[in-house]
């Protein structure tokens, strides 16, 4: 069996970059609640585990398959970050991040 591409693809470690980029100016702001920092750190925590379970599906698609019990392909997880990252910038009331999905593309059986 060949082996898996082991690590983060570079889609995957320029969003840890923008996490890190987005948590500092976050941080600078005047937050309007004391719960401000904590809720925005569990949520990038969040998002990192996500990417994070890609490399791991990538490296052992055995133990931890996908919903449909077949491996992740590349562009279809270039899909689904792309997807993140605007679903999060739109949140962040970011400009100029394009159109954000509202509903997941479906995938072929």
């Amino acid at each position: 069996m060949a082996q898996a591409p082991q690590g983060l693809t570079e889609d995957e470690l320029a969003l840890f970059t923008f996490f890190g980029e987005f948590w500092t100016g976050f941080r600078a702001l005047p937050q309007l609640h004391p719960s401000d920092l904590e809720e925005a750190a569990f949520q990038l925590h969040a998002l990192g585990r996500i990417i994070g379970m890609m490399a791991a599906h990538r490296a052992h698609p055995d133990v931890i398959p996908n919903r449909s019990g077949t491996p992740i392909e590349e562009g279809l997880a270039k899909h689904m970050l792309s997807r993140r990252a605007a679903l999060l910038a739109h949140a962040l009331g970011l400009p100029g991040q394009g159109r954000v999905l509202t509903r997941r593309p479906r995938l072929a059986d």
